[in-house]
């Protein structure tokens, strides 16, 4: 299995492509499902995006974008499921063209803005939609795609949606969340950068959301949320969001829960999702 460069126009029968954003070190049980999955329906190639912060900067706030190295340790993991990978390249704009992308993309997600819940599901959308919409009128659609694969989290919903508006690679959603196995919430890299102690509250997350799973709604629980973070007021985590999709742009059910979680100096924001179809 090869590195692939991003230009090498090589096209591939039945073409997958699995998309893995901003992760550092090797990939984790999650990201090994997604692709396994993946590789059901064709030949997959699988595109790492680094430098995800920088990004985001860039085209949100016309910041310096700052490239990181390229993440030999997470090729490498890749590799070892029997797939090609290659490393997606960031594109630097000018300021007129970071505006107007900007904007086109806001104004698309503008039209969703009710129906995202939370706050920062928006910037994420609208970075997305950046990268398509400019790779697009350069015509940079790399290797002939024909579908792409992604796990069945709230975005990737809000993704193939627009893949459909905009006639892009028909998005095709994982039917089912990979689990912790020690935190039993779904997988995600920043996990492993817990500390001990962190690692004691996690463990708490799945029994609380059990707790008030009952008395969810359709939209943002904030009145859960604030009661919640009363009872836990000593601890040192709280709630960030809950937030539940059912119908319309998510085929099926979604819920989900955030928590700001103090681990060594740093804040990280820890989610758990379950997805029932």
């Amino acid at each position: 299995m090869k590195i692939l460069q991003e230009d090498v126009g090589k096209s591939y029968e039945n073409f997958i492509l699995v998309p893995i954003d901003g992760k550092i070190g090797k990939i984790h049980a999650g990201h090994k499902e997604l692709i396994n999955y993946a590789k059901e329906l064709g030949t997959v190639v699988v595109s790492v995006t680094p430098s995800l912060i920088s990004w985001y900067n860039h085209v949100l706030k016309g910041h310096v974008f700052e490239d990181a190295p390229e993440p030999a340790a997470e090729l490498s993991s890749i590799q070892e499921l029997g797939v090609d990978v290659f490393v997606m390249k960031r594109e630097i704009f000018d300021e007129q063209n970071r505006l107007k992308y900007l904007k086109k993309a806001e104004k698309m997600v503008d039209e969703l803005e009710q129906d995202l819940f939370i706050d920062s599901y928006k910037n994420a959308l609208i970075v997305g939609l950046v990268g398509g919409l400019s790779r697009e009128d350069k015509k940079l659609n790399l290797l002939k795609i024909d579908s792409v694969v992604r796990g069945p989290e709230v975005l990737s919903f809000f993704f193939k949606y627009f893949a459909n508006k905009l006639n892009w690679p028909k998005n095709v959603i994982m039917p089912s969340i990979t689990k912790h196995s020690t935190y039993k919430i779904k997988h995600q890299s920043l996990l492993d950068l817990l500390s001990s102690e962190a690692k004691i509250y996690v463990k708490q997350f799945s029994s609380i959301l059990d707790s008030v799973q009952s008395q969810l709604e359709l939209g943002n629980n904030s009145k859960i949320v604030e009661e919640l973070n009363y009872s836990y007021q000593n601890e040192n985590w709280s709630v960030r969001d809950i937030a539940v999709w059912e119908g319309g742009i998510v085929d099926g059910r979604i819920e989900v829960m955030r928590f700001l979680v103090r681990s060594g100096e740093a804040t990280l924001i820890i989610e758990d999702t379950r997805y029932y179809k």
